[in-house]
């Protein structure tokens, strides 16, 4: 079992693993997920690639529900209204005729083909999409936030898995140090591996050192930088 939480990471697990995955279970509609949009990529890349189309599961609450047209076209599977019991999930995995027996849950770790996972912290959102480009294309895993909020959110959730984080020195509620000195505690408190730390900044590197001392960043990088900086 691979979980993603968003739908980006979603397709990009779906394309290196398309060929060992038996069922895809996704939501239609959450803050992370767009399950539109993830279910037209992965039927589009399968036409092009001519592959056999992977059952689909959708979850979804009844309000919101897409029409028989929709299913039809995108051949779901099946639909669960949400919230699901498990006793609906058996079923639905016993009429895809998929079986659980053994099944565990697989951390983005254990993941072949995937080098490291990468959190980029920058609140330019073209900056950031750029960035993810580039260390995607070198099959990085990466996710991305543009507040504190939201990489301490991601933090949580992932309890040590973030191997690496780019981390600009101005955040959309804060700034670089605020957040890597609640990571650096947050660690400590939860006995997790360090993260490495790259900071980014428009600042000189002799700023960026004066800003984070004493929080273990790996290295600097001076914006702007070149494209073999960042995957350096």
């Amino acid at each position: 079992i691979i979980s993603a939480e968003t739908w980006e990471k979603g397709i990009e697990i779906y394309f290196e693993q398309q060929s060992t995955l038996q069922v895809l279970i996704t939501e239609m509609k959450t803050p992370n997920i767009n399950g539109h949009e993830m279910i037209k990529k992965i039927r589009e890349f399968e036409k092009k690639k001519k592959l056999q189309k992977i059952p689909i599961l959708v979850l979804c609450e009844e309000e919101n529900l897409p029409d028989r047209k929709y299913f039809e076209k995108m051949e779901i599977s099946s639909c669960l209204t949400t919230p699901v019991s498990s006793l609906e999930l058996t079923k639905a995995f016993k009429s895809l005729s998929i079986n659980m027996e053994g099944a565990r849950a697989l951390s983005l770790k254990e993941l072949p083909q995937i080098k490291k996972n990468i959190l980029i912290c920058e609140d330019d959102r073209a900056l950031s999409e750029l960035f993810s480009d580039i260390l995607t294309k070198e099959k990085y895993s990466v996710l991305k936030s543009y507040s504190i909020k939201q990489t301490k959110e991601i933090f949580e959730r992932s309890m040590g898995e973030i191997d690496y984080i780019f981390l600009d020195s101005h955040l959309e509620d804060g700034n670089g140090k605020e957040i890597l000195t609640w990571i650096r505690e947050f660690e400590n408190l939860h006995n997790l591996k360090e993260v490495q730390a790259i900071a980014m900044s428009g600042n000189t590197i002799s700023e960026q050192k004066d800003d984070f001392r004493g929080l273990k960043v790996k290295t600097y990088l001076q914006k702007p930088f070149f494209k073999s900086d960042l995957i350096g």
